[in-house]
């Protein structure tokens, strides 16, 4: 696949006003979302249960190292491999 080149133009950000400053939320006090910390439920957040979603995991296993197989099997036959092959891998 070939890459396609753009032109890219830096455009200078005007900054934030006042009124968009005061209207911030207050981030450090509305966070919940650390691993470790029960959040205002009193549930840890980013925890599922054991055993969830087991098959698609499975699933997804299986494709990649039949993927990564056939990119060896391509090396090893003399294949001449790039960076894009290896990450789409």
């Amino acid at each position: 696949m070939l890459s396609t080149q753009h032109r890219i133009k830096i455009k200078g950000h005007p900054g934030s006003s006042q009124a968009d400053i005061e209207k911030e939320p207050d981030w450090e006090r509305g966070y919940q979302n650390r691993i470790g910390y029960r959040n205002r439920q009193d549930r840890f957040p980013r925890l599922t249960h054991q055993g969830d979603k087991k098959g698609e995991e499975k699933d997804f296993e299986r494709d990649a190292i039949e993927q990564i197989d056939q990119l060896h099997g391509r090396v090893s036959k003399g294949a001449l491999v790039n960076f894009r092959d290896i990450i789409i891998q």
